[in-house]
């Protein structure tokens, strides 16, 4: 089913005063800002097919550590769960750019290269396991054995999927 495409034919003004008319809103109903838009109308009407006069180019915003950010998602992919109840929990991605910068910032003479290795190989000896997201299970020397176990419900689907492989 295609979505209302309302919101191309007028502005949000028409389409309130249309829904009061048509007695679909009551007046005592109507939205907090209705009052203030009616009071001070903008200058130029709000319209979805007008196109802006200043159109001026978009900047990016690159920093520095986004390329860092970047190649870790295409190294070892989005990096796990996240705590979002924890403010203090830092993703695996967030200690991976905090440690690069961390060696960038303490040997100078390394490529980003060594840097990004560098990086990696602190994280592993702190406990930190980094799956790669381009290598096969197998290659990651990840037994079966050690995956977090399935409910039952979702047992069966993981069987299926290997007998069929």
């Amino acid at each position: 089913m295609a979505g209302s495409r309302t919101h191309k034919l007028g502005t949000i003004l028409t389409r309130v005063q249309g829904l009061m008319k048509a007695e679909a809103l009551k007046y005592e109903d109507r939205p907090l800002w209705y009052d203030v838009y009616e009071a001070f109308p903008p200058i130029d009407e709000p319209n979805y097919y007008r196109v802006p006069q200043n159109s001026t180019p978009i900047r990016n915003i690159f920093y520095s550590e986004d390329v860092i950010r970047a190649r870790f998602v295409k190294e070892f992919g989005q990096g796990g769960v996240i705590d979002l109840g924890n403010p203090q929990s830092v993703s695996n991605c967030e200690r991976f750019v905090q440690k690069y910068q961390h060696i960038k910032k303490h040997s100078s003479q390394m490529t980003e290269d060594e840097l990004f290795k560098a990086a990696e190989d602190a994280l592993s000896a702190e406990g930190f396991r980094l799956r790669h997201a381009t290598r096969p299970m197998q290659e990651q020397n990840v037994s079966p054995s050690k995956q977090a176990p399935l409910s039952e419900e979702y047992a069966d689907v993981q069987k299926d999927t290997a007998t069929n492989q």
